[in-house]
């Protein structure tokens, strides 16, 4: 099962579209939401997101 994360969270004025969206399972997820590095791992997730073409 996989769960759709806002790259840029909605709550911030990011878009509900596919080009802010990323498929997680539900633990990497979770970790981005309320884990002890979140902003850590939300910087090295728009950087990998970054460097995939389309």
């Amino acid at each position: 099962m996989l769960e759709v994360h806002h790259v840029v969270p909605l709550a911030e004025h990011g878009d509900d579209t596919l080009a802010n969206a990323a498929a997680l399972c539900p633990h990497c997820h979770r970790e981005l939401h309320s884990g002890k590095n979140r902003k850590d791992r939300r910087k090295m997730l728009a950087a990998h997101i970054a460097t995939l073409s389309v």
